[in-house]
């Protein structure tokens, strides 16, 4: 291989990072965040936010515990949010992830019903309305016990990720004399 042919990927990536630096600015550089009016590290990962584990957070929101620390209570009580984690003191009331632990839970809950009817009628010879009830209440169990559980792991899945109110800077307040982000509407005449 020559030396031209070596080097043609790095210039051609050294051209694509010159013409996005001239398009975009530089990525290093931190950007300047109105609201603390200071500049803000910049995360290769996830813009602003510093990272955070997902897998364990996804972890320890399926057993129910904080996703921060790992060792405070999720619930208070059957699928109500702790206000904050009685541990390490992260704000956990503000989870908003409602509309994904039905999609999550549903689904297990009607596979464990399937299940149990399958191998029901697979071995046994019971009258097929006793094995339909029998997988109706299998189902039922199932989704009453994964569906705090899929919430946890739901709280834990946006915790590790910066979404549903986890955002860090949720609680700043916009400085009034900082230049504003859009400028106001116009109105049509």
């Amino acid at each position: 291989m020559s030396d031209t042919q070596s080097h043609a990927p790095s210039e051609a990536l050294a051209r694509a990072r010159a013409a996005m630096s001239a398009e975009f600015g530089t990525v290093t550089r931190p950007a300047f965040d109105p609201v603390r009016r200071a500049p803000r590290r910049l995360y290769h990962t996830n813009g602003f936010n510093p990272p955070r584990p997902i897998e364990a957070a996804a972890r320890r929101g399926w057993s129910g515990r904080c996703p921060a620390c790992g060792e405070g209570a999720l619930f208070g009580r059957w699928m109500q949010v702790s206000e904050a984690c009685t541990h390490c003191g992260e704000a956990l009331g503000h989870a908003r992830v409602t509309n994904a632990v039905p999609v999550l839970a549903i689904p297990l809950a009607l596979l464990a019903g399937s299940l149990v009817g399958g191998v029901l009628e697979l071995l046994s010879d019971l009258p097929l309305a006793l094995e339909l009830a029998a997988s109706e209440l299998v189902a039922v169990a199932a989704a009453f016990h994964v569906l705090p559980r899929a919430k946890g792991l739901a709280i834990g899945l946006a915790w590790a990720n910066h979404v549903g109110g986890f955002d860090p800077l949720r609680h700043l307040v916009p400085d009034p004399e900082a230049p504003a982000a859009l400028p106001p509407p116009v109105e049509a005449p």
